[in-house]
């Protein structure tokens, strides 16, 4: 697996402004997450996003041609947009993703059309790996108003990781957080990079 796909197509509206382009350490966070990505995978694509803004940062972004579905768009952007059987994905405000991590998850990769980490008890789907063969479940969802991510589960075979795939890795609870808002941010401060 050599692609990996940040999701960006959200509107922030938690954040109160958008949260790709929030500087932390003089850099944008999607920047941040990219640049940790690019030490793993070959490729590194952006779903959705403000392409004009974001193609400055040396990124190579494809706006949502569904826009406004949230993550199943962003998931149907990336799979259109590489030839890779399966691939990873992430959200552009993961500042704090381990290597580590992500190296165990794609460790776990088999048959499934979906492999979702399962971190106290909460689903990541911005932390997993996907396969292309899901595209026709998610374009025929992406038809209908009203359907979105947890709806493709019962039309593919999803294998939830569960976070004892991790355990033995320090602070591995970390390279889940979204930075979904300011006070994220501030709570997790000391653990970002710094322009100091």
């Amino acid at each position: 697996m050599s692609t990996a796909v940040i999701v960006a197509g959200g509107k922030s509206r938690r954040f109160g402004s958008n949260k790709s382009f929030h500087e932390i350490g003089g850099r944008p966070m999607i920047r941040i997450v990219a640049d940790i990505l690019l030490t793993i995978f070959d490729e590194v694509i952006v779903a959705g996003g403000d392409k004009s803004r974001l193609d400055q940062f040396g990124l190579n972004v494809f706006s949502d041609r569904v826009p406004n579905r949230g993550v199943l768009g962003g998931i149907h952007n990336g799979l259109i947009h590489t030839e890779e059987d399966s691939i990873f994905f992430c959200g552009c405000d993961m500042p704090l993703l381990n290597t580590d991590v992500i190296r165990a998850v794609l460790q776990n990769v088999g048959a499934e059309d979906a492999l979702v980490p399962v971190v106290d008890d909460k689903r990541q789907p911005l932390h997993a790996v996907y396969s292309r063969s899901i595209l026709p479940n998610v374009e025929r969802l992406l038809c209908c108003e009203g359907y979105f991510l947890p709806d493709l589960w019962q039309y593919v075979k999803v294998k939830f990781l569960d976070e004892a795939a991790f355990a033995k890795i320090d602070n591995y609870h970390l390279s889940f957080i979204s930075f979904n808002d300011l006070s994220t941010v501030d709570k997790h401060r000391h653990l970002l990079p710094s322009d100091q």
